[in-house]
């Protein structure tokens, strides 16, 4: 199947919506290995233990695992560059946390000017995405090796390097520069199987780090309305969200699942002329599209599978998904995805 590339007006929601729901919605919950329990049975993560020293952990999967903790217990800002196909974007995040929880925004330095910055109710930004709800680095070593690489500098900070290796050729290797003092990620790479880099998140510059030595509590995943709506999923990825973006001014539903590192969004709408996109596989930026069109019971859909995962997994999930039998569902809140 040969790959095109989306362009034109008609998929400009799209495209953004599909970066705002990676952005915003995968909300970061990860566990870090480091939990307690109430009495009331309400899970914690313990920011205290931020205190051990981090040069002292002696694997990558040691490491990752003091790093899944470390994005939630400190606060900081950060000047953040993406670097994709679709070119350049850097951006300003904050992250806050104390007794009260958390909080984060983010700020766009490219593009049309915007007011400040705004809060990110959904959750942390990809370069900080780094496990979903209730995800360990020890699950998550059930489909990646974490292998520690060496040492550099990024942002004028030492850091370690890990690499990611997926297990299968399902989901892509990544790369991390990891903050020798805290943790935190200040690099990302995506690599594709071929060992291409699809895309790279780097910290520029880091500033107000201050760590959080309190508890924090854990939430459970976000709820999904109508089962998961795909017949076929890589191991290890489950449904982590569901929002919505308008084509054309047409509502199209969207989903994402993902297994903690990798992620993919659904996204299921009417097929009609003036929000239709081109059937196949294309570009779309650091991520590929794969766009479906299909009828049930006299009505038009259209699928679009989005992520940066291998082409194949694109294609067999689109294949599998199962849009609602009762017509355009989407009036009176009801969803795109039939129910399981």
């Amino acid at each position: 199947m040969m790959a095109g590339r989306i362009s034109g007006a008609r998929c400009g929601a799209l495209v953004a919506g599909t970066f705002l729901f990676l952005l915003l919605s995968f909300s970061f919950q990860a566990r870090g290995d480091v939990q307690v329990r109430s009495p009331s049975g309400q899970v914690f993560l313990d920011c205290s233990s931020l205190k051990d020293a981090y040069v002292d952990r002696h694997s990558g999967q040691e490491a990752f695992a003091r790093t899944l903790l470390a994005v939630r217990c400190f606060n900081y800002r950060m000047l953040v560059v993406r670097a994709s196909a679709a070119g350049m974007k850097a951006f300003e995040l904050e992250h806050g946390v104390g007794e009260e929880g958390e909080r984060a925004a983010i700020k766009a330095l490219d593009g049309e000017m915007q007011p400040g910055l705004r809060r990110l109710e959904g959750g942390l930004p990809s370069i900080l995405q780094l496990a979903a709800p209730d995800v360990s680095a020890a699950a998550l070593a059930e489909h990646y090796r974490f292998e520690l690489i060496g040492r550099a500098r990024i942002a004028d900070r030492p850091v370690i390097v890990i690499d990611a290796v997926p297990m299968d050729e399902l989901r892509y290797a990544q790369r991390f520069w990891l903050d020798s003092h805290s943790g935190l990620p200040l690099k990302r790479l995506t690599i594709d199987l071929a060992g291409r880099v699809v895309e790279t998140l780097q910290v520029v510059r880091l500033e107000q780090l201050e760590a959080f030595d309190g508890r924090l509590a854990v939430n459970s995943a976000m709820p999904v309305d109508g089962g998961t709506g795909v017949s076929w999923l890589p191991e290890g990825f489950v449904a982590r969200g569901q929002a919505a973006v308008e084509l054309a001014g047409e509502r199209m539903e969207s989903r994402l699942y993902g297994d903690g590192l990798s992620s993919l969004s659904v996204f299921v709408g009417p097929w009609l002329d003036a929000a239709a996109l081109p059937a196949g596989l294309h570009a779309l930026g650091a991520s590929k599209a794969m766009v479906r069109h299909l009828g049930v019971k006299g009505s038009g859909y259209q699928v679009v599978v989005v992520g940066e995962v291998p082409d194949p997994v694109l294609v067999q999930v689109a294949e599998g998904v199962a849009p609602a039998d009762d017509g355009h569902s989407t009036q009176g809140g009801r969803s795109n995805f039939r129910r399981e």
